[in-house]
């Protein structure tokens, strides 16, 4: 696989609606927070075409103390985990607590931004700036595929 910069990806998707556990791009598709952010790390050739993502219920974080891709994430050899600092780099992945337990996924890409897919709002970015998802941020791995010198 030829690997796509992270802009052209990224535009690809936005826009996509959400959809629960779907990963299909464009306005006809659907993808949820955590097939997206696989379907970008696949598409830049950090994860495995075939990588199989943990479905998550987006009301998890409501119920539950404990993440569901926590786990998954910190068991892969493609992302170490790091210390969230104000500036992630373009690439990294971003956990977020909604609820009791981080439950959303980001993928910062750059300038403070970074690209997600809510309910109700689809595929989008964000500013890592907004108090709203500032105070959220609770987690961060970086891609030990070279993305990152």
């Amino acid at each position: 696989m030829n690997p796509r910069p992270l802009a052209e990806i990224v535009a690809a998707w936005i826009g996509t609606p959400f959809s629960a556990n779907a990963c299909v791009p464009g306005p006809q598709g659907g993808v949820s927070c955590q097939k997206l952010a696989a379907a970008i790390y696949v598409e830049m050739g950090i994860l495995p075409p075939d990588v199989r993502v943990p479905s998550g219920r987006i009301n998890r974080g409501r119920f539950n103390r404990v993440s569901e891709i926590i786990p998954w994430l910190d068991s892969r050899s493609e992302f170490r985990r790091r210390d969230v600092v104000l500036v992630p780099a373009a690439g990294d992945l971003l956990g977020f607590e909604i609820g009791h337990c981080i439950n959303h996924l980001g993928v910062a890409i750059g300038d403070d931004q970074f690209v997600h897919c809510l309910e109700g709002m689809g595929v989008g970015t964000a500013s890592l700036l907004d108090a709203t998802w500032l105070a959220r941020w609770k987690a961060c791995w970086r891609p030990t595929g070279g993305l990152h010198a």
